[in-house]
């Protein structure tokens, strides 16, 4: 008895291990058959799974999902020649497939939330040297007189990233987000009555019309660089109610720099209602 109970047991097991490898050899097709690469080209690297993952750290934290909600990918080749948009990778903004791309050297720009703000130019004829982001969203009543002022703007990040694939090799590369927007919150309270109740405008004099979108001369803070801004002879306008006898809003432009400030107005009518402030004084205090 106790002999053929071994026997069955050792059969039971042998079953099993047959059962697993048939299993095994079932799904093995399976596995390999999405892998449409070919091993003997050596420019061939949709094998390696190589990837571009973005983020935006803010204190040890990526808020990407927080602040991100459209991106755009401008591929450019070893000499800065404009190849193609890429897409993101399976509906995830931030990832980035490049196992399509031969071996080389690139530049990946990355433009976060921009809608209708600015416009996107040089790149394709000229390449990554003359890729610009210019603002030209005019403030809905703007005339003659003030053409240059524009409205408030898209809350823009950028990223860029110089990679280099190698054939046989798997990269998963990181790129740090950085915002390349000011946002400026003003609340204005009276200590009286508001001479007005149809409310006010909100004037900033003295911001960036165009900004470079290489990193040529990129400024570094921390793991995130920020490329540089231009022109500050700009205008931007904001209309703002009256509510509970105070003003508050948030005007969004592109980002300032330690000499480049703008000065706040309060207008109504194009009256200035209080003394025009010099923001870079304010500034200075709080640093």
């Amino acid at each position: 008895m106790r002999a053929n109970a071994r026997k069955n047991i050792k059969k039971c097991a042998l079953g099993t291990r047959m059962e697993r490898w048939r299993r095994l050899l079932l799904l093995l097709p399976l596995v390999l058959l999405p892998e449409a690469c070919d091993l003997e080209t050596e420019d061939d690297l949709c094998c390696y799974g190589n990837m571009m993952t973005y983020r935006y750290i803010l204190d040890r934290t990526d808020y990407f999902d927080t602040y991100i909600d459209t991106m755009r990918y401008f591929l450019f080749d070893s000499k800065g020649r404009f190849m193609r948009e890429m897409q993101c990778y399976e509906g995830d903004l931030s990832k980035v497939d490049l196992s399509s791309l031969t071996a080389g050297d690139y530049s990946l720009v990355a433009l976060a939330n921009l809608v209708d703000y600015g416009t996107l130019s040089g790149y394709a004829e000229e390449g990554l040297e003359e890729f610009i982001l210019t603002v030209d969203d005019m403030y809905e009543e703007s005339s003659k007189a003030h053409e240059n002022i524009f409205a408030t703007g898209d809350r823009l990040y950028w990223g860029q990233a110089n990679f280099t694939l190698v054939y046989g090799r798997t990269y998963t590369y990181v790129t740090d987000m950085a915002n390349i927007h000011c946002r400026l919150t003003v609340r204005v309270e009276w200590e009286t009555l508001p001479t007005y109740s149809d409310g006010y405008v909100y004037e900033l004099d003295g911001i960036g019309t165009w900004v470079d979108q290489s990193n040529r001369a990129a400024d570094t803070l921390g793991i995130q660089h920020f490329p540089q801004v231009h022109e500050y002879d700009s205008r931007m306008r904001e209309e703002v109610p009256l509510r509970r006898f105070a003003l508050q809003a948030s005007m969004y432009t592109l980002r300032y720099t330690n000499t480049d400030i703008p000065i706040f107005r309060l207008l109504h009518e194009e009256e200035n209602q209080i003394p025009e402030i010099d923001l870079y004084e304010v500034f200075d205090e709080w640093e």
